[in-house]
């Protein structure tokens, strides 16, 4: 029995890691389907992608983009600071004062360039925010006990 694609046809779908053996497959169902598919590739201009773009519908319902692997960071954090933000936003939690390894005094934080992205519309979460969320989250999961539950 044929199946009726007519509701589906122009509707968009992202695959990540459309280059991958089975992710590729579901790109050459989707495009035979009707769907228009962006895929994440890690260099859309590779020749490893040629299959892909050799598909029937490829060439008008296709695109492939730059996958996401990567962390974007305003600066670089030394884990003294860490431990600090920690028990600044947590004193509950029983923290090192110091790094049990730092005998020698901390270099100076770097910062990165960010102009670049910032330019493109990236906005950066300060890493305090990053951190306490992070903490939250745990804590709200259960893989991190909460405050009331740690026994002193």
């Amino acid at each position: 029995m044929p199946i009726d694609t007519s509701a589906i046809s122009g509707q968009t779908v992202c695959v990540t890691g459309a280059g991958g053996f089975i992710a590729s497959w579901l790109v050459k169902l989707l495009l035979e389907k009707g769907y228009t598919v962006r895929g994440t590739v890690r260099n859309p201009d590779d020749q490893k992608n040629a299959h892909l773009t050799n598909l029937q519908g490829a060439k008008d319902r296709l695109s492939l983009f730059t996958s996401g692997r990567y962390i974007c960071v305003e600066s670089m954090l030394h884990r003294g600071e860490l431990v600090d933000i920690l028990a600044h936003f947590f004193p509950q939690y029983p923290l090192p004062t110091k790094c049990s390894d730092e005998v020698n005094p901390r270099k100076k934080p770097y910062k990165y360039t960010v102009e670049k992205l910032m330019s493109l519309g990236m906005e950066f979460t300060p890493i305090q925010q990053c951190i306490y969320e992070t903490v939250k989250s745990l804590q709200e999961k259960g893989h991190l006990p909460l405050p009331s539950q740690i026994q002193h």
